[in-house]
């Protein structure tokens, strides 16, 4: 769990500095006529990442707690963008670089909530919750799957999906992990994450 948090923070810091603000496109897309991993779910990922890092030591985990809620507090800014057709503020540092299909999806936004506020709960919530947190983890873990699988056979299929349409392979494939550290975290005691 912590080699996929370590990773996963590492992978999209360096999306942000080497592909957003190096300026190399190649690193923030994976094939140029694909969407790119949108600087505001790069940020939001990693905030995850190091919130889960974080969350091992009991006295950081009010740390962890501020950067879980600071992901959910942007992902529902990223809806509210979304629904309104303006991109994140974020994102707009970068408006020259980016791509009309680039940008956080509904999608990752949803998903980030979801795994802020489970990962919230399995800090300090109840521990009925662990099985539902559990089979939210599983979920997430064979949905990010499936959009892999779907890709894989017809490249447009998952961006025919309003949804869908902002969504990266990266971003794809890193919340599949996040996912999978959750149902891995929550099978754990609560004292020895």
């Amino acid at each position: 769990m912590v080699l996929i948090a370590a990773f996963g923070a590492v992978l999209c810091l360096s999306e942000l500095i080497f592909g957003w603000a190096g300026g190399a496109d190649g690193i923030v897309r994976v094939k140029t006529t694909h969407p790119a991993l949108a600087p505001s779910s790069a940020v939001c990922l990693t905030l995850i990442c190091v919130a889960i890092l974080l969350s091992r030591l009991a006295s950081w985990r009010p740390v962890a707690v501020t950067l879980l809620a600071t992901t959910a507090v942007l992902s529902v800014e990223a809806m509210i963008q979304h629904a309104a057709g303006d991109p994140m503020l974020i994102d707009t540092l970068f408006v020259d670089r980016m791509r009309d299909y680039d940008g956080m999806s509904a999608v990752t936004a949803g998903a980030l909530i979801l795994l802020a506020g489970c990962n919230v709960l399995l800090m300090h919530g109840p521990r009925r919750l662990v099985k539902p947190i559990e089979t939210i983890g599983f979920l997430g873990v064979s949905a990010g799957c499936a959009i892999m699988l779907a890709h894989s056979f017809d490249q447009w299929s998952v961006y025919s999906i309003a949804v869908f349409r902002q969504m990266s392979e990266v971003e794809t494939v890193t919340l599949a992990a996040l996912f999978g550290a959750l149902a891995l975290r929550a099978r754990m005691p609560r004292g020895s994450f």
